[in-house]
């Protein structure tokens, strides 16, 4: 079962550390995706295996909404490679009962 998690970032450096420790133990740092909202060297110095992907920071107008179709449609691109797309904000961590399921696969596989 192939597995990857997806977020957007600005400058949230201390989420995005626990963020890309916590899915590159479960899923590994190059199934990580990561969209940057402006270019920002330190992205990839914190994640430095993860996929990243800059996107411009000039236009903030109706952002909310822009951003919400960007990830849905990137995270649709991914699920035509992926079983599974974890999507999240960086401070949002999707953790599993360790003494229900031994991984993500697996907690995937008993609940689906």
């Amino acid at each position: 079962m192939n597995i990857c998690a997806i977020t957007m970032v600005h400058k949230d450096y201390w989420a995005l550390k626990q963020w890309y420790a916590h899915y590159g133990k479960y899923l590994g740092p190059r199934n990580l995706y990561i969209i940057s909202h402006g270019y920002d060297p330190e992205i990839e110095r914190i994640c430095p295996e993860a996929s990243i992907i800059t996107i411009p920071r000039e236009e903030l107008k109706h952002f909310d909404r822009v951003r919400l179709r960007l990830i849905n449609g990137i995270q649709s691109g991914l699920n035509n490679i992926y079983d599974w797309v974890i999507q999240t904000d960086a401070d949002e961590l999707v953790c599993f009962n360790p003494s229900k399921y031994d991984s993500f696969e697996d907690l995937f596989d008993k609940t689906t």
